[in-house]
C-alpha cells in the first residue's frame, strides 16, 4: 500500500506549485503528493471548469472518484 499526503486546500494559486491549467482559487482544489511529487491535483481553471491531473499509481477510474 503507498502512502499520500494531502496538501491542505488553497486560495491562493501562487501558494502551491500548480500547473498553468490552474488559474482560479476554489476551496476545492487539492493536491496529493508523494515524496515531494505532485501524484493528482484538482483545481479550479475557469469560472465553471475544472482541471483533473493524475499519473501513476491512479487509473482514471479512481482519479474521477475521488474527485
Amino acid at each position: 500500500m503507498e502512502g499520500f499526503t494531502n496538501n491542505p486546500p488553497f486560495w491562493n494559486v501562487d501558494v502551491l506549485k500548480l500547473s498553468n491549467r490552474i488559474k482560479e482559487s476554489s476551496i476545492k482544489n487539492f493536491q496529493f503528493v508523494q515524496e515531494d511529487e505532485v501524484i493528482l491535483q484538482f483545481g479550479k481553471y475557469s469560472e465553471v471548469e475544472y482541471a483533473l491531473d493524475f499519473r501513476e499509481p491512479f487509473n482514471l477510474l479512481e482519479t474521477f472518484c475521488l474527485a
